[in-house]
């Protein structure tokens, strides 16, 4: 038996953001986060013809992206992020930088999407018995970089 831990917890994943066009070491770790959702999904196309004995085919064609996470607002002044995440969302045309990491950006091993995208939900939540949050949803505006940290 080892007694190695043989999983990754998501409380060990990181969440980066930042200014557009940014490379990972420019931006920055947003600590007051949780339930990060990375959702990567594909579009398809219907290829089915008469030879396919009664099946249907079909064939993937555009990829689509988006990182959606709880932030929760902190009662200290230092709700950059926050603020960085609403000028997106209330400006027509600002983007962000943004990584989701299975880890920190230093340690081999760690793999996530990274994007410039704009904020396209950014839902306040006050429930009396809970801290404030922010529901948030950043979609991709261009390509979606795959990093995989090779050396610490």
């Amino acid at each position: 038996m080892s007694c190695e831990k043989n999983f990754q917890l998501g409380i060990n994943a990181k969440l980066y953001i930042g200014t557009c066009g940014a490379a990972i070491a420019a931006l920055t770790e947003a600590p007051n986060v949780r339930d990060v959702t990375v959702n990567l999904s594909a579009a398809e196309a219907d290829i089915t013809t008469r030879d396919n004995d009664g099946w249907t085919s079909s064939a993937k064609t555009l990829k689509s992206a988006e990182i959606s996470f709880t932030l929760q607002l902190l009662n200290d002044g230092t709700n950059t992020i926050a603020g960085l995440l609403r000028d997106d969302f209330l400006s027509d045309g600002d983007q962000i930088e943004i990584a989701a990491l299975t880890g920190d950006r230093d340690t081999a091993g760690s793999e996530g999407p990274q994007f410039s995208g704009y904020v396209s939900q950014f839902n306040r939540n006050e429930a009396n018995t809970e801290a404030i949050t922010y529901a948030v949803t950043v979609k991709p505006s261009d390509t979606v970089a795959w990093l995989e940290i090779t050396s610490s």
